[in-house]
């Protein structure tokens, strides 16, 4: 679809960040459900025997909110004819997923998750970089185009803790 309006950037840009918004609705809160429900989620679908999988489902969640934003770049950029930045992207991207899983294996396992989510926020703020680049879109305008859903987002799971952690209270004081 990019390329079918490649000449027009401000058009390209639009649609960009339009595509952007609407992955961002579903994903976001999306992962951050499955963020906040991980130990029970684990529980119901793999038994108690693999509760210590939780705190990697939760680091993956938040991988999850940006690899969702971060693999739109690479048809954005081939529509605009930029290979020179697809060639930075595999020379600084995928080196730094590297350093940060080798970096994290000092620390175990949940190291090396923390060390990917690391690599995955850097590889976010180069993306945001290339589309500045790419289609002239402020890294301002890429954050506020974000920023509502990532905050509703944000608001109705830390909602959704406060309520569940009252229930679960007033259950325990009934019982």
């Amino acid at each position: 679809a990019f390329s079918k309006i490649q000449n027009d950037k401000a058009k390209v840009g639009q649609h960009y960040l339009l595509l952007t918004k609407t992955v961002a609705l579903i994903t976001f809160p999306l992962m951050l459900l499955i963020y906040q429900i991980a130990e029970p989620l684990i529980l119901l679908l793999f038994g108690k025997e693999w509760i210590e999988a939780a705190p990697f489902f939760k680091i993956f969640s938040i991988s999850g909110i940006i690899a969702s934003i971060n693999t739109l770049l690479g048809s954005v950029i081939i529509s605009q004819g930029r290979s020179d930045l697809i060639m930075r992207e595999v020379y600084l991207k995928r080196p730094s997923i590297l350093l940060g899983i080798i970096i994290g294996s000092f620390w175990g396992v949940i190291g090396i998750a923390v060390g990917k989510l690391i690599a995955d926020f850097f590889n976010l703020g180069v993306s945001t970089i290339q589309i500045k680049s790419a289609l002239n879109i402020s890294i301002a305008q890429q954050i506020s185009n974000l920023s509502g859903i990532l905050f509703i987002s944000l608001t109705a799971i830390l909602g959704g803790f406060y309520f569940f952690e009252i229930e679960q209270t007033i259950s325990w004081n009934l019982i």
